[in-house]
């Protein structure tokens, strides 16, 4: 069988069309790797431009924030000298019934061992007769009772320090006066920490009467820390023993005051009778001439 023979123009073409296929192709190739590439890029762009929204939208809201914390300062520094001001002029006045300059007479409501959750029903009290007290607080669960710490603050009352613990056991604060004083810090950070008050008003659990078990420079170690305390001239009799009724409460109180002029009152905010008393108390209290004033560190009646 004879073999049949090529055309070499044939194959030549054969080849060219060949090489320009396979060119194409690989054209096509890189055209969509360059595209997928573009597309990419495109993309790409679109994230930064999205990311620098972001930063942007960022910086405007640190912006914002920063103004909002000088306002703050600016705010906070205008209540510090009008506190500072507010607690001259009381103690002008605390000077002046001292010495019989005036028939005006103080009251300082406080209460102690809180906060608890009736703790806010006391402030409903003194909020509606537009009334300061002061709040000797110990260590609790912000968890439970931040908004009710936060509540004194906000609301001008005087946040004061109890000691942390309030641990009056044989192996309690009173132990001795390193735990005492560790006690006492713990509480002092833990209100300047999470309310910003760096408070220096102090009540001793039980009473300044349980130091006597203390050294005799005891209470200038305590003076050193900065701190003042106050015990008190009137008591609801609401701190422990049998349960009194309101009116008993009331009377205690009203019963009490006698002759004086300048009054701390004791009253402790878990007392659900002293909270339906309370109202008596303070009007009681204003007819016999009582105005009510936060207590400060400068007052008369902090020793210190």
């Amino acid at each position: 069988m004879a073999k049949t023979s090529q055309d070499p123009k044939r194959d030549y073409r054969t080849s060219t069309t060949l090489i320009i296929i396979l060119l194409g192709c690989g054209l096509i190739v890189v055209l969509f790797l360059i595209m997928q590439k573009i597309s990419l890029i495109r993309m790409n762009n679109e994230v930064l431009k999205d990311q620098n929204e972001i930063i942007v939208t960022l910086n405007d809201k640190k912006a914002n924030i920063l103004n909002d914390l000088n306002r703050y300062e600016g705010i906070q520094t205008s209540i510090d000298k009008i506190k500072k001001e507010y607690f001259i002029d009381a103690h002008t006045l605390e000077q002046m019934i001292i010495n019989e300059e005036t028939d005006v007479k103080i009251a300082y409501l406080t209460f102690d061992d809180g906060p608890y959750l009736l703790t806010a029903k006391f402030l409903d009290v003194l909020e509606e007769y537009e009334i300061l007290g002061t709040f000797f607080t110990l260590g609790k669960s912000l968890d439970l009772y931040e908004d009710i710490y936060w509540r004194i603050v906000d609301s001008g009352h005087s946040l004061a320090n109890h000691t942390y613990t309030h641990d009056l056991s044989k192996t309690g604060i009173y132990t001795s006066e390193t735990k005492f004083i560790d006690d006492l810090l713990r509480q002092h950070d833990f209100i300047q920490k999470n309310f910003n008050v760096n408070t220096n008003l102090l009540r001793f659990p039980g009473g300044s009467v349980m130091t006597k078990r203390f050294s005799s420079s005891f209470k200038e170690k305590i003076r050193d820390l900065g701190y003042g305390y106050i015990d008190w001239n009137v008591s609801s009799g609401d701190g422990g023993g049998p349960v009194q009724s309101p009116n008993a409460l009331r009377n205690n109180v009203l019963n009490t005051v006698y002759n004086k002029k300048i009054i701390c009152v004791l009253m402790h905010d878990y007392s659900y009778n002293t909270y339906l008393a309370l109202p008596d108390i303070i009007e009681g209290l204003q007819a016999k001439g009582f105005i009510f004033l936060p207590l400060f560190y400068e007052s008369t009646m902090i020793k210190k």
